[in-house]
């Protein structure tokens, strides 16, 4: 393999990396607000004890754009990696398949757009 694109592998894991410490902060920072309530009551017909979390305070929006930084940089270090795996030999079809189906990754692998 070759030096440079290693790098780039190491460089977007070792990102991927500090961007969940990062999160790991912020999801601190926002539970040590107190974003909930732990409700405690009975059902009256069932004689039920019940407990029920109240969310005060929404997760904050940035949240999702952090994740979605973290997995981007990890998939994009699996793409370095299919491409130093097989010397470039593909062009752009090269990449690591991600599906939410299996029949999907089979069928993104053999060309067909599914």
């Amino acid at each position: 393999m070759a030096d440079c694109q290693l790098i780039g592998i190491d460089t977007k894991i070792a990102r991927a990396k500090q961007q969940v410490c990062e999160l790991q902060a912020a999801i601190r920072a926002w539970v040590d607000t107190t974003p909930h309530e732990i409700i405690e009551y009975s059902e009256v017909e069932t004689k039920t004890r019940v407990f029920a979390i109240k969310i005060r305070n929404d997760l904050p929006s940035g949240f999702a754009g952090m994740v979605g930084d973290v997995l981007n940089n990890l998939r994009t270090s699996l793409d370095y990696l299919v491409w130093e795996l097989t010397d470039g030999k593909g062009g752009d079809r090269l990449y690591f398949p991600v599906a939410y189906k299996a029949k999907s990754v089979k069928a993104m692998i053999d060309g067909v757009k599914y």
